[in-house]
């Protein structure tokens, strides 16, 4: 099972994205939450396998929350959903080391809704393979070391 960690101010949106995304992929489990400050709670109680936050959230925004994520979880997949279509947004998210930074379509929410479970499970293979060349890195060192 993926759990999916959606962080959302607006519960509309929240509870629609959580029921849209459980009944497309019925391997993923959503917990949506109303704000960053609780994600953060939540997160030092329970793992995660992808974040998935809006932008436009008050009072901390979609930004501040990853810089958040970033300080305590370098490698968890974070993923930036955003109305608004400001480059210099997307721009600085992923500078900021998102994974992903999704604009949502009202005009066809169907299409979001796929982009964006690729989105998390391309984003976790990603993590994924990244830990495997680092344990196999290790593992060359520690053997270079061994035999030099």
């Amino acid at each position: 099972m993926i759990s999916v960690l959606y962080v959302d101010d607006e519960e509309i949106s929240r509870y629609l994205s959580k029921f849209v995304l459980e009944k497309q992929a019925p391997d993923m489990s959503i917990i949506a939450l109303s704000s960053p400050v609780e994600a953060m709670v939540y997160l030092k109680l329970n793992p995660v396998d992808v974040v998935v936050s809006d932008y436009y959230m008050e009072p901390v925004d979609g930004l501040s929350f990853l810089v958040m994520v970033r300080q305590h979880y370098t490698s968890l997949p974070f993923i930036m959903l955003t109305a608004q279509s400001k480059e210099s947004v997307a721009i600085t998210a992923l500078n900021e080391d998102a994974d992903y930074f999704l604009k949502k379509n009202p005009e066809n929410p169907s299409q979001t809704y796929n982009e964006l479970e690729h989105m998390i499970r391309s984003s976790i293979e990603k993590r994924l393979q990244e830990k495997s060349i680092l344990k196999l890195k290790a593992s060359l060192l520690a053997l270079k070391q061994t035999a030099g």
